[in-house]
């Protein structure tokens, strides 16, 4: 009988640890965070547009009726002419981290499923395997 949330046989246990593994998260992690990396350093070369907006209120200290107020609302539009190749620099640099994260993730699940395969065969098919090899040659 299995406690409650907990697969009750060895592929289900098998499936959980395998996407459950604190090492496999936070490979997936660094993979999408260095998605969104990449994605910041392109956004640096594109149009950007901003709207600000800003209230102000004033007095005079000697006089309590001169209070005044005003609203302001501004749009802007700054676009990239020339930065010297610093954001293709980036961008370059960080899709290379992005290829190294997911070059980690790819190592991690490979160490998971020969981790699951030692499991499945047990020291024991190890060991006759070994004694099979031995004998043969």
């Amino acid at each position: 009988m299995a406690a409650a949330g907990l697969p009750s046989d060895l592929d289900g246990a098998l499936q959980l640890a395998g996407t459950q593994s604190p090492l496999l998260r936070a490979a997936v992690a660094a993979t999408e965070q260095a998605d969104a990396a990449v994605s910041s350093a392109a956004a640096q070369g594109r149009l950007r547009v901003t709207l600000e907006a800003g209230h102000n209120v004033g007095a005079d200290f000697n006089d309590s009726t001169s209070e005044s107020s005003s609203d302001t609302v501004g749009l802007r539009v700054t676009v990239p002419i020339f930065q010297g190749g610093a954001i293709q620099s980036r961008t370059r640099q960080q899709r290379a981290l992005r290829s190294a994260a997911n070059l980690d993730l790819a190592a991690v699940q490979l160490q998971r499923a020969g981790n699951r395969d030692q499991r499945l065969d047990g020291p024991g098919q190890r060991a006759r395997g070994h004694a099979i090899g031995a004998g043969a040659s």
